[in-house]
């Protein structure tokens, strides 16, 4: 059995850096208490002319619960396997599969503990079993929780929405709200580490994030007087504009972006020559994440990614840059271009019918509450990075 399959952990669609080559092999994982991570075990055919044919896998002693399988994709990312599914998963010879388990401690009686995780294959001649002792320590020190408002307030839809597109001064006490339906950005770094540029989106990889950790919009409170000046007013994790990322995230490793704005920002409404134009000037906002995953490039010592982000213009116009061009030409997974791009620039679109397109150019700023990684900081703020930011809308009202 050892010389014909081989597991490999820990780290994330790759073979990793601990070959299993004895049975049972341990991996030592860590995480905190009431928080998610994922761990990748690789399982080889390292037989010449055999398929296996996987047929069951299984948890030992995962008494706390904590342990379950995510999904099985194969080298090229496809998905071969998701929870609920009946396990039936050919393997060629040579080939590679990625099993990822996902890590979620919630409160147990133990906090260190280790469980045997199970793979059972059948080659032409017998039934055999890999296994991997998952060696457990649980640590009660996640981030405090928030405390959140939880008054429940109801909004206009897209079909009853009395928005006028020039955005006239509501009574005292109430507010216009910019429903973010969707957000896509490009990250694009430079120099020696132009390579690390990648997309961001809250409408990809959905075929591997499960459907009840997708997006959901959020709504951000808009202030407007009679002259047409516009308050974005701050948010923080209670306002939930949480992004998701699958587990085959390079950076972030299926952890969620959480978006924040710890200041008001200000902008105006064009009522006149462009009417619907809405531009948010020199906005300051931040991207946060507790990755809490060792494969991390970016995370810093404790698990955690916080940058902060100038945004000098956030329009319904366009903005330009040389950069845009390199912005690559793809689609959303409902087949939607995730940029509307015309030479270096980015178009937006002004309200109409409630409905609003925002474009902006973001760069990195070094606030003292960064946490990241020694690298990600050199890419990130002390080389030259671009967020070109892109969102889908509508202004509403709430109906009281």
């Amino acid at each position: 059995m050892i010389n014909c399959s081989s597991l490999y952990g820990p780290s994330v669609n790759s073979e990793g850096d601990q070959s299993i080559s004895a049975s049972p092999t341990e991996m030592q994982i860590s995480g905190d208490l009431n928080t998610t991570s994922y761990r990748t075990i690789t399982f080889t055919n390292n037989s010449e002319e055999e398929n296996y044919e996987i047929y069951n896998m299984a948890f030992a002693d995962n008494d706390c619960g904590a342990y379950s399988v995510y999904n099985i994709l194969d080298e090229a990312g496809n998905m071969l396997y998701q929870t609920g599914d009946a396990v039936s998963i050919s393997v060629v010879p040579g080939a590679s599969i990625n099993v990822n388990l996902q890590f979620s401690p919630t409160s147990c009686s133990v906090t260190e503990y280790t469980t045997i995780f199970i793979i059972y294959y059948l080659t032409l001649e017998e039934s055999l079993s890999n296994t991997v002792s998952l060696v457990t320590t649980v640590n009660d020190n996640a981030p405090d929780a928030l405390l959140c408002d939880s008054n429940e307030r109801v909004y206009y839809d897209e079909y009853d929405n009395p928005t006028e597109r020039t955005l006239p001064a509501l009574p005292e006490g109430e507010y216009y709200y910019l429903k973010v339906t969707q957000l896509n950005a490009y990250l694009k770094n430079t120099g020696a580490f132009a390579s690390y540029s990648f997309d961001i989106s809250t409408h990809i990889d959905l075929d591997i994030i499960p459907e009840d950790e997708w997006y959901s919009p959020v709504y951000l409170i808009l202030k407007i007087d009679e002259d047409g000046t516009v308050t974005l007013l701050s948010f923080d994790e209670c306002t939930r504009f949480d992004v998701p990322t699958a587990i085959t995230d390079t950076f972030f490793l299926g952890a969620d972006l959480i978006l924040g704005a710890p200041n008001e920002a200000y902008g105006t409404i064009d009522r006149v020559e462009t009417p619907g134009r809405l531009e948010i000037n020199n906005l300051l906002f931040s991207i946060s994440s507790y990755i809490n995953n060792s494969n991390s490039l970016i995370q810093d010592s404790d698990g955690l990614f916080n940058a902060f982000l100038n945004l000098e213009i956030l329009t319904t116009g366009e903005v330009s840059h040389p950069y845009i061009e390199e912005i690559p030409d793809v689609s959303d997974d409902f087949g939607v271009p995730m940029f509307n791009i015309i030479d270096d620039r980015l178009i937006g679109k002004d309200i109409r019918h409630g409905t609003i397109t925002l474009v902006g150019i973001a760069t990195f700023a070094g606030e003292d509450d960064t946490k990241m990684s020694n690298e990600a900081y050199q890419a990130l703020v002390d080389n030259e990075a671009y967020y070109f930011l892109h969102l889908e809308g509508e202004i509403t009202q709430e109906i009281y």
